[in-house]
């Protein structure tokens, strides 16, 4: 029985090996050969996406599916690129590939622990339960994180707005400047979004809103309507882009207080499991080495 299990632990090693070693050797051949590559094509000729294609696929021809691939569609809309650009079928097809990996390597733990057989099962069937929660839940962290780093830079964009308009630039041509010349980040990546939209044509309005319901913002969603508003009634949009980014910058201010003052019963549990137990081995070490020195040789 041992030696089943380690004969399968070894082709698990070494499907895991194969995969990396194809992975390098591509991108070897590719490079030397000269060939100009696109992310796009690089992805689609990975062995990875070679597995997942049919399972996606059948994942968008299941009807049962629609629910999950709206929802992770709307994910990856705040999330941008996600694991080298993955489709929604995609992510969701990880999610059935994790599966069987999940039991697989849940039964071969347990059986080099020699384990019972439930115990084995019941370890198989944890292990694919948190592989199969990891892609969406890894999405969902993108999307927050992207959703943060977009509100920590959107006051430095509305600024630039703000000068570009007290400047005499209309707001269809400041966002158009700053699509290009805005520092990376979340809030670039959007402004060339709306940029492209602009450019097929789309009103500005609406490609806001559009922007404000892929990131899922409340701040976000008021600028976009009162901009709208602006634009529609004659407003000076200078005003409103004080205004807003002031009220902006006054909830940033509120937030790190209150951050700040739950600072304390953050730290409070490090400190009783790391800092303090450090203290008292440092402080009563010695004595304890000496005490259990002076018994010893008495014996």
């Amino acid at each position: 029985m041992e030696n089943q299990y380690l004969l399968l632990a070894s082709v698990l090693l070494g499907l895991t090996v194969g995969a990396v070693v194809y992975g390098v050797a591509a991108k070897m051949i590719s490079a030397w050969s000269g060939d100009a590559e696109t992310p796009e094509d690089s992805r689609k000729d990975s062995l990875l996406f070679q597995i997942l294609r049919p399972i996606a696929k059948w994942i968008e021809k299941n009807g049962g599916h629609a629910k999950d691939l709206a929802e992770c569609r709307r994910l990856l809309e705040a999330a941008g690129p996600f694991w080298g650009g993955m489709s929604a079928a995609e992510v969701l097809a990880v999610r059935y590939l994790m599966l069987p990996l999940g039991v697989l390597w849940g039964a071969v733990i347990g059986g080099a622990l020699e384990l019972g057989g439930l115990v084995m099962l019941a370890l198989g069937l944890a292990a694919a339960l948190i592989l199969w929660m990891l892609p969406l839940d890894s999405l969902k962290r993108q999307a927050e994180h992207r959703r943060k780093n977009f509100m920590k830079q959107l006051p430095g964009a509305l600024d630039m707005l703000l000068i570009a308009g007290r400047a005499g630039m209309d707001l269809r041509n400041a966002i158009l400047y700053l699509a290009d010349h805005y520092i990376p980040g979340a809030v670039s990546e959007e402004l060339q979004r709306v940029r492209r939209e602009l450019l097929f044509g789309s009103s500005l309005s609406d490609a806001l809103m559009r922007m404000a319901e892929r990131l899922e913002v409340t701040e976000l969603t008021s600028l976009a309507v009162a901009l709208t508003q602006s634009l529609e009634t004659g407003t000076s949009i200078s005003d409103t882009l004080s205004v807003f980014t002031a009220d902006l910058r006054r909830k940033r201010l509120l937030g790190a207080k209150e951050e700040a003052q739950t600072a304390t019963v953050k730290i409070a549990f490090p400190m009783l499991l790391l800092i303090i137990p450090g203290i008292f081995i440092v402080l009563l070490g010695p004595v304890l080495l000496k005490l259990i020195h002076s018994v010893f040789s008495g014996m």
